[in-house]
């Protein structure tokens, strides 16, 4: 089931809204309007951000008009580049399997299958313990078998974000941790399950995906 959710419905159509109030002020005052499209679109986001800042730039004075005609006039204008930021930056979601209230989970078959980089779906830990990136972050200099877990076993608690993956190394000071402490590897972060295919080219789609099923019950099957 889904267990957190970062999609919000409410912010592209108010992008969309905000977009047409002003440009119905900057009609009466003469100015030049800003472009309408789809909210879900990461180009046409890309293109209206230009297009914000450039005319904010050209027109230095727009908010002390705006304000002078109505100050809810400024909220929306600004809230046109904060809802831009919301929309592109919403699309992700967890997924937990349960099993009469406990996590569904499963012995690891795989060796060294811990990563540091990003992916479409990854799997997050949910057991026992801390893995051993989480004792380093957490100052916790104790690595006893009791308490330090690497994803011993695999828990469902599916991460899916449309976020662009990216191939990350272990920090530098990390290493040196773990050399310090005896271990031959550094073990990684979270178990990358995969991406999206064409996730550049079909982002779009695969937003409208999401937006579609925000009320759908989706079943996670092993």
């Amino acid at each position: 089931m889904c267990v957190h959710n970062e999609v919000d419905p409410t912010w592209p159509s108010q992008l969309i809204d905000y977009l047409q109030t002003i440009n119905t002020c900057f009609e009466s005052m003469k100015l030049p309007c800003l472009d309408i499209g789809n909210p879900l679109d990461q180009q046409f986001l890309n293109s209206l951000h230009r297009q914000w800042v450039k005319f904010h730039l050209d027109n230095p004075k727009i908010i002390a008009l705006l304000r002078l005609k109505n100050s809810e006039l400024v909220t929306k204008f600004r809230g046109i580049n904060k809802l831009l930021h919301k929309t592109e930056k919403m699309f992700s979601q967890c997924y937990l399997g349960q099993n009469e209230d406990q996590v569904i989970n499963m012995h690891n078959p795989f060796h060294n299958a811990l990563s540091f980089s990003t992916a479409n779906l990854q799997l997050y830990y949910h057991d026992l313990g801390r893995n051993t990136f989480n004792k380093w972050i957490n100052f916790d200099e104790v690595l006893d078998d009791g308490d330090t877990n690497d994803y011993v076993k695999l828990s469902a608690d599916v991460q899916l974000n449309l976020g662009r993956s990216l191939q990350q190394q272990a920090p530098t000071n990390y290493l040196e941790w773990c050399q310090k402490h005896g271990l031959s590897s550094a073990p990684g972060r979270w178990v990358n399950l995969g991406n999206f295919v064409d996730l550049e080219t079909q982002l779009t789609s695969y937003r409208e995906l999401l937006m579609r099923n925000l009320h759908s019950d989706i079943l996670l099957v092993q």
